[in-house]
């Protein structure tokens, strides 16, 4: 299950069990998340997108970062389609991503 309250970090686990890791390293809120095979996606306000790893040899370090060319636009939705992740910001557009 994955969890987040806007902040700089995303939690997860299995919360039955009450295993739980969290997920930080943004800059600023995060503000979406999606699952996408076995990674965690996060994006924030600080305009990255953070690909994280959820098998069991998973750290707490992000895998893969993922910036825009040009200025800071804020992450404020995210989807996966055919493989490939889709970010919404702040500015209206929308980029895809191959992860």
């Amino acid at each position: 299950a994955l969890a987040n309250r806007v902040g700089l970090g995303v939690r997860w686990g299995d919360y039955r069990n009450g295993e739980e890791m969290r997920l930080e390293g943004h800059g600023r809120d995060v503000r979406a998340i999606v699952l996408c095979d076995e990674q965690i996606c996060s994006g924030s306000e600080d305009g990255s997108i953070r690909v994280w790893s959820m098998k069991e040899e998973a750290t707490d370090e992000p895998e893969r970062m993922l910036v825009p060319a040009g200025p800071i636009d804020a992450v404020y939705s995210l989807s996966v389609r055919e493989g490939r992740l889709i970010s919404g910001h702040g500015s209206g557009k929308l980029r895809v991503w191959n992860v």
